[in-house]
């Protein structure tokens, strides 16, 4: 990844293959059998949980992300 404003490295991501694409679909599809069986109350209170990990992490987020686009 580069900072568009100023082209310098700020982040590399690995380069997925077609197999890394297939693997990735298939465990996702196997984790969705058993997500639709947990409860909704279950499933809301882990998605309230990812929601506060990110709120902890706001300012590294936005800091990240106005690198990669460039705008402030």
């Amino acid at each position: 990844m580069h900072d568009p404003a100023t082209e310098e490295v700020i982040g590399n991501v690995p380069r997925g293959t077609k197999a890394d694409v297939e693997a990735t679909v298939a465990a996702a599809k196997a984790a969705f059998i058993q997500w639709r069986r947990t409860p909704a109350n279950t499933r809301c209170q882990l998605m309230h949980e990812a929601a506060a990990k990110m709120r902890e992490h706001k300012e590294k987020i936005v800091h990240l992300l106005t690198l990669e686009e460039g705008k402030p």
